[in-house]
């Protein structure tokens, strides 16, 4: 999808090999203002996160391992600025950083909340289908200001 150039999906061609062509490495995924009610977090973070992706969305970008993995060894991930995992660090002492995913130390309860909440928001997400070269974010009225370019590009 755009605007991906190719895919690491885990077999030897790099070709995606999946069954939804909607969700395929590169796709922006968002959660519709008109769903986000019903996409009920509790933590803090969770909150945060589904608000970023109501008003932001969010490209997938890679696998996460082999589906082969049993249930209890196959993971998600959000990848996310350093600043942001590190003001999660010092502000609320979770790291969602690789391997370890969404990890609290001090409190396996908060982040087993945690756990579900991610969840519970990466079932609200659905695939923005008019995301283009011509249509970034799929058009319409943003939701949020644009945000400035990066090393000066225009």
């Amino acid at each position: 999808m755009w605007p991906a150039t190719g895919s690491n999906a885990g077999n030897s061609s790099g070709a995606y090999t999946g069954t939804n062509p909607y969700v395929a490495p590169g796709a922006l995924l968002a959660i519709p203002a008109a769903v986000a009610p019903a996409v009920a977090v509790t933590t803090t973070i969770g909150r945060k996160i589904k608000q970023a992706l109501v008003d932001y969305g969010g490209y997938l970008v890679d696998g996460t391992g082999p589906e082969s993995l049993p249930p209890s060894r196959q993971s998600a991930a959000v990848c996310m600025d350093a600043l942001v995992n590190a003001e999660m660090r010092a502000a609320y002492g979770f790291a969602m950083t690789y391997p370890q995913g969404v990890t609290n130390a001090d409190d396996p309860e908060a982040g087993g909340a945690l756990y579900q909440d991610l969840l519970t928001i990466f079932r609200g997400l659905h695939a923005v289908t008019n995301n283009g070269p011509s249509s970034v974010g799929g058009g319409g009225e943003p939701r949020q200001p644009m945000q400035a370019a990066l090393c000066g590009a225009e």
